[in-house]
């Protein structure tokens, strides 16, 4: 089962490549190579660890159900690729690095897991256009930024495998600065930020969902606790790089006339928000963040897709030229304001759950900082409000066409889907037991 796992990817890209030029053909060859895994992985809970080469090749029912949920959003951004402007081996390469990315969490050995999650990322890194004359530049900066995590994450695992050759903290504490760095945490926040930027709405939910979903699960299943449960302190520093990056992301996103500025900064202050929760002291705080990861991940994607479809409306995502976006594109505009809303945390949206239920645990041990992050944290609420105002703003736009119906279609349901947890947050306690244990169950374990 294992291997059929890690194969579906590398047969959907050969696939999804030699049906590139039928746009339509080779996305849902790539989207239905996703959805395929995500039933791989649900369905194989109780498959035994498999052995090749003297190397074990493994995945836990908590990782699986996690690695199924990035799954469905990556699918979202394929299927929505049909319709919308992206590279022709664009479904090619993110199958590729999905394979990558899967053996890297798959492999019980760290080291070497470690580089191979080197070689998915300089895959992955691929994906991301630019304009002309720019993305050979752009593209190795971005590359030389991950490399630096690489070398990182590898003498971490290495120290943390020979405890001996260093004092106990060092091994974690590389660790987490590795973590911090690919993740694009304060202060790397910048090279995430051009991604975000870019017209790619399936290199943003590789960066911006898939890749810190995977990352995050695979360093709280570590075996061994490589990461204390609280009080040490590679805690601390998680605690303050997710205040620093949650601040800049929320006031940057003030500054932005762009929606995909706006989508970037947002989705990083919310990164934050999310390593702030892990280097809390408390198993709550941490089922929070992975909570929050999951909404996260539901709202930028929605409003990944929502962005490369008002692009491709309008020709610009820059909000002085989208006044009016609603006449023309109304299921995008209302699926984006809804996704904004949840990823700033604005009630009745389903981000405002877990952003609240974390500033009352704040609040128990410092209440002038739950209250100064509950202000900093209104900051994108504002800029997804300025979208609103512009898209409804009555204007001509002559040279705009209709909203893609599929990809609006899309945006539109992940909204929706936002307010409807938001509206009834009951809902997630309808899960079965072993389903909530699974996906929060690693709160008490890793960091």
């Amino acid at each position: 089962m294992i291997l059929l796992l890690l194969a579906v990817p590398l047969v959907g890209a050969l696939a999804a490549w030699i049906f590139r030029h039928l746009r339509p053909v080779a996305a849902g060859l790539a989207t239905g190579a996703v959805l395929l895994v995500a039933f791989l992985a649900l369905w194989g809970f109780d498959t035994p660890p498999f052995t090749i080469l003297g190397r074990t090749l493994a995945l836990d029912p908590a990782t699986r159900t996690h690695l199924a949920i990035a799954m469905f959003l990556l699918a979202c951004a394929l299927a929505s690729s049909a319709h919308l402007t992206e590279r022709d081996v664009a479904g090619s390469l993110a199958l590729l690095g999905l394979g990558l990315l899967l053996l890297f969490l798959a492999l019980q050995h760290i080291i070497l897991a470690m580089l191979i999650l080197q070689a998915g990322l300089a895959i992955l890194v691929m994906l991301i256009p630019h304009k002309a004359g720019d993305a050979a530049p752009t593209n190795m900066r971005i590359l030389v930024v991950l490399v630096m995590a690489g070398v990182l994450l590898s003498a971490a695992a290495w120290l943390i495998e020979h405890p001996g050759a260093s004092p106990g903290a060092i091994g974690p504490m590389a660790l987490v600065a590795g973590l911090c760095v690919i993740l694009g945490a304060f202060p790397f926040f910048v090279w995430k930020i051009q991604i975000y930027r870019s017209d790619s709405s399936i290199a943003r939910t590789m960066f911006g969902v898939v890749l810190p979903h995977l990352i995050l699960v695979r360093i709280l299943t570590l075996q061994g606790g490589a990461l204390p449960a609280s009080g040490g302190p590679q805690a601390a520093l998680l605690l303050n790089v997710g205040i620093a990056t949650f601040v800049i992301g929320c006031i940057g996103a003030l500054a932005q006339q762009t929606i995909g500025g706006v989508l970037g900064y947002m989705a990083v202050g919310e990164l934050g928000f999310v390593l702030m929760a892990l280097g809390s002291d408390t198993p709550e705080t941490r089922a929070l963040a992975l909570t929050h990861l999951i909404l996260r991940g539901v709202a930028v994607v929605g409003l990944g897709v929502g962005a490369a479809a008002l692009r491709h409306s309008f020709g610009s995502d820059r909000l002085s030229d989208l006044r009016g976006a609603f006449r023309r594109a109304p299921l995008v505009s209302l699926g984006m304001l809804l996704a904004g809303l949840s990823l700033a945390g604005f009630p009745p949206l389903a981000g405002f759950i877990t952003r609240l239920a974390f500033y009352r645990i704040v609040a128990i041990q410092d209440l002038g900082w739950a209250v100064a992050l509950a202000v900093i944290g209104l900051a994108p609420a504002c800029a997804v409000v300025r979208f609103g105002i512009a898209a409804f703003q009555i204007a001509p736009m002559p040279e705009s066409r209709r909203e893609p119906l599929w990809p609006a279609a899309l945006a539109l349901l992940l909204g929706l889907g936002l307010l409807a947890v938001g509206l009834a947050p009951q809902v997630q306690g309808y899960l079965p037991a072993n389903w909530s244990d699974l996906l929060f169950g690693l709160a008490g374990t890793g960091l």
